[in-house]
């Protein structure tokens, strides 16, 4: 009995252990999902860091790219000869335009246009390139650099901007170079013009401002005073009017013929070192306005000044109507004396009588009169004199009545006698006709 119990055991110890087979088959199944998710968190990150690495890879290699084609610019840009490397204000559009500054530096300008003969040395934009998938486009800037230790607009500086779309967004690179003119100094071609270039516009003068002298001068003159550019110009010219829509608006420039409006009045060429002139010729107590233009020599270029200044001239002070002297003379007469005719009492020449008169004197409020007393009145005496421009004067020439002896003319104004006298002696003629 005890032996036929054993294969009883013996089974079920088969079937536990058959048992155990299996709980060990499904451990090994959630152990190997979980060692796959485990996988797939680790390589996640490494699948982003190929990625961008390839990503980035392409975007150095599009730089790459761009910076080869800014440089190509830039090399070109160097080879134009010093004096032409620049832009031309039509380059930008009809009518020309402005030459644009970049980085707070100012554009170089050429002028408005090309001269005769002459063409653009360098694009403003090229056309674009492409390379691979990437289709590059081109803008190059040319300004003035301060960037020779202090010695202002010495350097031209090229900058090529070359920008393109990646994943749609449009990025850039830019390049640049200094170009100096190679042992010259300072530059002194079409930017400052005193090389007599004709090319370029001056600088707009700044700080322009005006004085009154004290009396009189201050009645019809003033003082223009301005700072002195940083680029010599070719010559000033001072311009100046009464209403100032006659002026030139400032900062503008073209050529010679529109920078003075009609109703102003302009001075002569001032010299280009000056930085003040003496505007004479103004009416008392008026309202001026005052502006300068700098010229390129050849006065093709100009430019107005970035203000204009306005002042008034003095009143000129009322000063009462004054005689001067008093003169009586004849033709051919001397030492105070005239002649008669020999025949009669008619005078062989007119003699002219003249008051000199200074102050506020009119025609209307001022009467000058002219008697004639002594040793024989003249006829017609007292005589009215005419006005003139500073003196009154008076023609005598009576047909008859005057004699021979002395006669003392005083003059009167408005019929009170003054202390202006005269004496002539009249004598009688022993060759002289009658003329009178």
């Amino acid at each position: 009995m005890a032996g036929a119990a054993r294969p009883g055991r013996w089974v079920q110890r088969g079937a536990l252990a058959h048992r155990w087979r299996r709980d060990e088959a499904g451990q090994s199944l959630l152990e190997v999902s979980m060692a796959l998710g485990l996988l797939a968190i680790v390589m996640l990150p490494l699948a982003m860091v190929f990625y961008w690495g390839a990503t980035s890879s392409a975007q150095t290699r599009e730089t790459g790219d761009a910076i080869a084609i800014a440089n190509g610019f830039l090399s070109t840009a160097q080879s134009v000869t010093y004096a032409d490397l620049g832009f031309y204000e039509d380059q930008f559009g009809t009518p020309p335009q402005t030459v644009p500054s970049y980085g707070g530096q100012p554009g170089v300008d050429l002028g408005a246009a090309p001269p005769a003969g002459v063409s653009a040395q360098i694009p403003v934009t090229s056309t674009p390139q492409t390379v691979g998938a990437i289709t590059y486009a081109e803008r190059t800037y040319v300004v003035w650099a301060n960037a020779s230790g202090g010695d202002s607009y010495a350097y031209k500086q090229v900058y090529a901007v070359v920008s393109w779309t990646e994943n749609g967004r449009q990025v850039s690179v830019t390049q640049n170079v200094l170009v100096y003119p190679g042992g010259l100094g300072k530059y002194t071609g079409p930017e400052n013009n005193t090389a007599g270039s004709s090319l370029g516009v001056p600088d707009n003068v700044a700080g322009l401002g005006v004085a009154v002298p004290s009396d009189p001068a201050g009645e019809s003159a003033v003082v223009l005073a301005w700072t002195a550019p940083v680029d010599t110009p070719g010559f000033y010219v001072a311009v100046w009017s009464t209403n100032l829509a006659d002026l030139a608006v400032p900062a503008t420039s073209g050529t010679s013929g529109a920078w003075a409006p009609t109703g102003s009045t302009a001075s002569g060429s001032i010299a280009a070192t000056a930085t003040s002139y003496t505007v004479t010729g103004l009416s008392a107590a008026t309202v001026y306005w005052f502006e300068i233009v700098a010229f390129s020599s050849d006065g093709t270029q100009w430019a107005v000044s970035l203000v204009d200044a306005t002042a008034t001239t003095l009143v000129t002070p009322v000063v009462p109507c004054t005689l001067g002297a008093l003169t009586v003379s004849q033709s051919g007469q001397s030492s105070g004396t005239a002649t008669v005719a020999k025949t009669s009492g008619h005078l062989s020449q007119p003699i002219a009588i003249s008051v000199s008169y200074s102050g506020l004197c009119t025609s209307v409020a001022d009467l000058v009169t002219v008697t004639a007393t002594s040793s024989g009145a003249d006829p017609s005496s007292p005589y009215s004199l005419t006005w003139g421009a500073t003196s009154y004067t008076y023609s005598v020439c009576p047909s008859s009545g005057f004699t021979t002896g002395t006669h003392t003319y005083t003059v009167l104004l408005n019929g009170v006698s003054s202390s202006l006298t005269a004496q002539v002696s009249f004598t009688k003629s022993k060759s002289n006709s009658a003329q009178c």
